[in-house]
């Protein structure tokens, strides 16, 4: 479970059923809106800045970034990790004035973090 920190009424939910169900915590009889990310949903993280993104670590199916608006898309996927989808978390980054984001993800077995700059 997850809760939007930028949309106070947004939760994210996910399990071994390997969905991402999004919820309006005003009615919560059913989410407005759910994704199959091909694997048990193990990790959720709204991004710290932009709302509608949510990193999912999907531990059979690697880690995927959805935009979640009025639907859910997959924006990204990372399917570097040889083991089970396990850690993942949002990293900010500077460059002088700019800044961007990378994403850490770490797997069970092998061990390994990798990043990634988006």
């Amino acid at each position: 479970i997850q809760s939007n920190f930028h949309r106070e009424n947004v939760l994210a939910t996910g399990s071994y059923d390997e969905n991402v169900f999004i919820w309006d915590t005003r009615n919560m009889r059913a989410p407005v809106s759910e994704f199959n990310v091909g694997g048990g949903v193990w990790r959720l993280k709204w991004h710290p800045e932009i709302s509608s993104r949510l990193l999912v670590g999907a531990m059979y199916n690697g880690f995927h970034i959805l935009d979640v608006a009025s639907t859910v898309n997959l924006s990204t996927s990372f399917m570097e990790h040889a083991s089970i989808a396990y850690g993942a978390d949002w990293c900010q980054t500077r460059d002088g004035k700019s800044k961007g984001w990378l994403v850490g993800t770490s797997s069970f077995y092998d061990h390994p973090i990798s990043k990634m700059q988006l």
